[in-house]
């Protein structure tokens, strides 16, 4: 169950005559265009009979009245809160694959497959009479995973396996108002067609979302590794290596379309926060706020390296003694395009004159990693087992 607050039949037009406080006194409302001094002190006028006249209603704000479900249940109190509830149904739909293969390629050689895919879709329904403006968002999601391994017994003391494996992974959060050319359809100017942007008056639920879109996909893994085992006397020895590569790709367009905020500032008397109404401020087209927010195309990847050496010695029929080492790192992440920043310790800072200053990789000859690759991570093994 949800609940909304919404603006009543005679707020959607300007008139505030009836819009009260928790004490049951009418919430005055002020023409921001009277705004003066006077002694010292800001004040303006009221509006007559605390009402917005026509000629001063936003053209844009009254389109987006339409937006706004209408009350369908007596509101909580009388300040008007929570006069609109219901029910939200959230549908996902998914569908899954799954292939398997194993194959003896004589007596020496076996392979192994498995590939597996999954794609949901996630969505909702609506409380608004056009889920454009439901601030509510849906998803797309899709994973694919493949694996194949080779083993292959080179003689009755030594196996060698060599593995495989790549995963795929796409996110899509979309808006329900994406790709509606709902800028356009409201009248509203300056901004990009993509998405229905965000209305946010103060003590009223919001049009619209702060997640109008994001896209990451794809997101890659690729791996592979090989191991070797060989049986020498009383040794049982085992040599390996991993190499791991990691991507993501993503743009991200959480506000592409702008996000309105209007507090009660704007249509309040200056120094009397119990005056001015979020909804007049926005009727009257004056936002406080305004956030327009989306990132550069970002394709980072960087790879985990490993290798490891280890010996398993048979000293006694009760006596196991194991010997070993691995080395590992992982490399910097790096940016195709070099959209990353970092600390330069060797420069001094103009402003401050002390060392480190904040540099774009890759730019007038800074380098494209935010760090060194650390070669040097070694890790020793020693433990043994007793058998009673």
């Amino acid at each position: 169950m949800d609940t909304l607050t919404v603006p009543t039949a005679l707020q959607r037009t300007g008139d505030f005559s009836q819009t009260f406080n928790s004490a049951g006194r009418v919430i005055a409302i002020y023409d921001p265009a009277t705004t003066r001094t006077v002694s010292g002190a800001f004040v303006r006028d009221p509006y007559p009979d605390n009402q917005i006249p026509t000629s001063q209603l936003d053209p844009v704000a009254v389109k987006l009245m339409q937006f706004y479900p209408t009350p369908n249940r007596p509101p909580d109190n009388i300040t008007g809160a929570n006069n609109v509830r219901g029910n939200y149904v959230t549908s996902s739909n998914a569908d899954f694959l799954m292939i398997k293969m194993d194959h003896n390629l004589g007596s020496r050689d076996k392979i192994t497959g498995r590939y597996m895919y999954n794609n949901g879709h996630n969505r909702s329904s609506s409380l608004y009479p056009d889920r454009a403006a439901d601030p509510r968002n849906g998803a797309d999601n899709q994973q694919q995973y493949t694996y194949a391994n080779w083993t292959r017994t080179l003689s009755p003391t030594a196996v060698n396996e060599l593995r495989f494996t790549y995963m795929y992974r796409l996110y899509h959060n979309l808006s329900q108002g994406l790709g509606g050319n709902y800028p356009d359809k409201i009248g509203l100017k300056g901004v990009p067609n993509d998405a229905f942007p965000q209305f946010a008056p103060a003590g009223f639920s919001n049009l619209g979302t702060t997640g109008q879109e994001r896209r990451q996909y794809p997101i890659e893994q690729q791996q592979f590794v090989d191991n070797f085992s060989k049986v020498l006397g009383r040794h049982a020895l085992k040599f390996g290596f991993e190499g791991r590569r990691s991507r993501n790709h993503e743009i991200n367009l959480p506000t592409v379309c702008g996000a309105f905020g209007f507090s009660t500032q704007p249509t309040g008397l200056p120094g009397n926060a119990a005056t001015g109404s979020g909804l007049a401020s926005m009727l009257i087209g004056f936002p406080t706020s305004f956030t327009e927010n989306q990132t550069q195309e970002l394709d980072r990847s960087n790879w985990y390296l490993a290798a490891f050496a280890q010996d398993s010695w048979s000293l006694s029929p009760s006596l196991t003694l194991n010997l070993g080492v691995r080395w590992e790192t992982d490399t910097p992440m790096v940016d195709v395009r070099n959209r990353m920043n970092s600390f330069d310790l060797h420069q001094v800072n103009p402003v401050s004159g002390t060392a480190g200053v904040v540099k774009f990789m890759g730019l007038n000859g800074f380098r494209s990693s935010p760090y060194s690759t650390d070669w040097n991570n070694f890790g020793p093994r020693f433990g043994f087992a007793w058998k009673v």
